[in-house]
């Protein structure tokens, strides 16, 4: 299944030409390797923001007692990486999550040290849960009026007042529920976080951070990698590796999610950033395996921007591949671009509750055929083509001004990237004509395809 995210209206005749553009590590041969430690049991922001290329910026330090964890905001233009912990998966404001704990407490309690932005604000949260409902929901801020340069002891009031059956703890350095005043450097430093309470005799796990286990993580160069299934396999289809995603089921309350590589970013608002590309023109290629344990599918998606806006871009799904399989997606846009963003996951499926565990999407030698040697950059006006009529009901006649001296081919896509007809047209011909009484009503791009050069025009069928 494709589908077509954002087209504008048609109404050209034009053609265009390649002029070779690269998309980095295109191969995924080169991936960077970070050692780092994680207080036990909890999950921390360092894993997130390795593969935003970010820093290690939750880390061990002397605490009043054995270990202490801090946490450290770290802006790195344009990118805000947050510092946090949190004792589950999921997303706390959401009340996902949660650890066993069955008592009453009337306040959390531990230690602190702290310096803030003079706008920033730390965090910790303490989220009761009872029957998989949240029951009550405490945030502590701690204001950047100044520092707190040594440890000191707090004692926060919480309003629980059914006895739970789980909870949920998270801390961060700043105000990541809002954003406001988030300020590069601004720490927290926790220790012996706990609770207290008439009766409360049950302890946070892991709340003294005297325990820590030492990861690796390989990370992907020059790509944004989401999700714990990004993973470096080998071999690949050329070369030593092949980026491998795989859909992971993270538990109760977080549930089945896709793991993904991407050049930019996706957001609730679109597209955001990627790589400079300013081709009208092209073809996204590359190689993929894919299994799944059901019907699920994999996807590979791109946008084309210009100065900040989506004006064109494609989805396509696929389905099972034991061998390595070859793929192609038309790049189109009516205006020139300045940014191409891609996205690739491991499950097409949405929601996610419809995705599958297990399902795994390898690909390697991603790029664009303008790369290809042999697809030289000329002068977009060294042809002109006719389409005509363009919009047409039964025939499109297709001429050019230049001969081409050699055999070429003509093929004709949907705006989606389905191949619908490809034709051999033999050295010195001048024009083709396309029967299109039978297709769908609808935008077709036109491929002409030498050995060394491909152009591109596009009509309209009603």
């Amino acid at each position: 299944m494709k589908k077509i995210l954002l087209l504008a209206s048609i109404g050209i005749t034009s053609i265009s030409e390649f002029n070779a553009q690269s998309i980095p590590n295109p191969s995924f041969e080169n991936w960077s390797t970070t050692n780092y430690e994680q207080p036990n049991p909890w999950n921390t922001a360092n894993t997130e923001n390795l593969r935003r290329g970010g820093p290690i910026n939750v880390t061990k330090v002397a605490g009043v007692s054995g270990f202490g964890v801090r946490m450290e905001t770290a802006i790195i233009n344009p990118d805000t990486f947050n510092a946090y912990i949190i004792n589950s998966n999921g997303d706390p404001m959401a009340g996902d999550g949660g650890v066993p704990y069955s008592q009453l407490p009337t306040a959390i309690t531990g230690s602190y040290r702290y310096n803030l932005g003079v706008n920033d604000t730390a965090i910790i949260l303490v989220f009761f849960k009872k029957n998989g409902a949240v029951i009550s929901n405490d945030i502590i801020k701690i204001k950047g009026t100044g520092n707190q340069p040594t440890f000191a002891a707090f004692s926060f009031p919480l309003t629980v007042s059914v006895i739970p059956d789980s909870v949920i703890v998270a801390a961060a350095s700043s105000n990541a529920i809002t954003n406001e005043g988030v300020t590069n450097g601004s720490f927290l430093e926790l220790d012996n976080l706990g609770f207290s309470g008439p009766g409360v005799t049950q302890a946070l796990a892991g709340g003294n951070f005297d325990n820590w286990t030492l990861y690796t993580q390989n990370v992907l160069m020059d790509w944004r990698t989401q999700g714990e299934g990004v993973s470096k396999v080998s071999p690949g289809h050329s070369g030593s590796f092949a980026v491998q995603m795989v859909t992971m089921d993270y538990g109760p309350g977080e549930g089945i999610h896709a793991s993904s590589v991407s050049i930019g970013e996706q957001s609730q608002s679109g597209p955001i950033g990627g790589m400079p590309f300013t081709n009208q023109f092209d073809t996204l290629c590359g190689y993929y395996k894919y299994f799944t344990p059901s019907n699920d599918s994999a996807a590979v998606m791109y946008n084309v921007m210009s100065n900040g806006m989506n004006i064109g871009g494609m989805y396509e799904s696929f389905g099972p591949a034991s061998n390595w399989t070859y793929f192609e997606l038309p790049i189109f846009s009516f205006t020139p671009p300045d940014t191409l963003n891609i996205n690739m996951h491991s499950s097409a499926n949405y929601p996610v509750d419809n995705s599958t565990a297990g399902s795994t999407f390898i690909v390697d030698d991603v790029h664009l055929k303008s790369q290809l040697v042999g697809i030289k950059s000329l002068n977009p006006f060294d042809m002109v083509f006719s389409t005509y009529p363009n919009p047409a009901t039964e025939l499109v006649n297709i001429s050019w001004n230049k001969t081409i001296n050699e055999n070429f081919n003509i093929k004709v896509y949907s705006i989606t990237g389905q191949l619908i007809s490809s034709e051999s047209v033999k050295s010195g011909s001048s024009g083709y004509q396309l029967n299109v009484k039978d297709y769908a009503d609808g935008t077709y791009l036109v491929n002409i395809e030498s050995s060394t050069k491909i152009w591109r025009t596009a009509f309209i069928k009603k």
